[in-house]
């Protein structure tokens, strides 16, 4: 286990649908854990956005596209008792680390910002269902707005093999896919390179020219380039036209498949983002015959399915719960719209 992780409870997940990358261990029974993780990476990205990085334990299954994990923000600040867990969904894993992308929006992420890289923080994890994978003659779309953009970065590195082999998660070789990912501005675009840069200079400002490496460095350092690499091959899309595509990132999906190729039956559509974008794909998939995985963005405070605060209206009736039945829903299984 590494250094400050310790267990404190292992959970079975009741009966998730969690159709991973690998089909050889989908029938596994998935298991979550409450742990205390030690923070390696606590940086600032983007304007309001922070990339957190922490050690994954030994032995628990390591998390795979579109699994989340909460957070206990209890503890992090002085005087923010009472504060109930929040989620945060994983943007990479790699070489035994677990990166996550989040807003600075309340009370709770205020306090996660402030939280020092040293410390540990109380998590359950790996959560939810994932992201299934596509068939061979497919052509792939991912689209990923606002700080949904994590779930997708995952997705396409997963794609290219990364470290998540080397982790018991199969890959699906010789496949890209279009990655389109879409901010309110340019100022909202997370550049992993120029955090990467700054927490070089503040360990060596903290240090000294004569420090030894920390341990998690490296790891960090190659997650944060992959994560570049990710973000350097996808289409932007920027409401404000700031850069690349001024629109919405459904617009920049749709135009560029038209300069190309029509979207076929061949296609499927992997999203994670705001509900308007999530129900134009749905209509989108629905329109082109495509099936579809849409990740909601839910509020939500045990994320095990006990407190119903994350349902969504069910197209088939009743709700859903986005934590214990997502949170990806496949094409037409939600009224995004309701």
């Amino acid at each position: 286990m590494a250094p400050g992780a310790s267990a404190v409870a292992t959970i079975p997940v009741p009966k998730l649908d969690r159709p991973g990358p690998s089909p050889d261990n989908a029938d596994k029974k998935p298991m979550m854990r409450q742990f205390n993780a030690p923070v390696v990476f606590n940086q600032v990205v983007s304007q309001g956005w922070k990339l957190l990085a922490f050690s994954w334990p030994e032995g628990l299954t390591p998390p795979i596209p579109g699994q989340f994990f909460t957070f206990n923000p209890q503890g992090l600040q002085a005087g923010e008792a009472g504060l109930l867990r929040r989620p945060l969904a994983f943007a990479f894993f790699g070489r035994g680390l677990a990166f996550a992308l989040y807003q600075i929006r309340g009370k709770a992420t205020q306090a996660l910002a402030a939280f020092a890289e040293g410390g540990s923080l109380d998590l359950i994890a790996p959560l939810g269902n994932s992201f299934p994978q596509p068939l061979a003659d497919e052509q792939v779309f991912l689209a990923g707005g606002g700080i949904g953009i994590g779930p997708l970065l995952y997705l396409r590195s997963s794609f290219h093999g990364v470290e998540a082999a080397g982790a018991g998660v199969s890959i699906l070789p010789s496949r890209t896919g279009k990655l389109f990912l879409g901010f309110r501005s340019a100022s909202q675009i997370p550049s992993f390179t120029l955090a990467a840069e700054r927490w070089e200079k503040q360990n060596q400002e903290a240090n000294g020219a004569a420090r030894h490496p920390k341990p998690y460095r490296q790891p960090v350092l190659a997650g944060l380039a992959d994560l570049q690499l990710c973000l350097d091959q996808a289409f932007i899309a920027t409401d404000d036209g700031s850069k690349g595509f001024k629109g919405t990132v459904v617009d920049a999906l749709l135009q560029d498949s038209a300069q190309t190729a029509p979207i076929a039956t061949a296609t499927r559509i992997y999203a994670c983002g705001p509900t308007p974008m999530l129900s134009a794909l749905d209509a989108l998939a629905l329109e082109r015959g495509s099936p579809a995985h849409l990740s909601a963005e839910q509020w939500m405070a045990c994320g095990v399915g006990a407190c119903q605060g994350c349902v969504l209206p069910a197209r088939a009736g009743g709700y859903l719960r986005a934590c214990a039945d997502g949170p990806v829903f496949p094409q037409g299984a939600i009224l995004w719209k309701a």
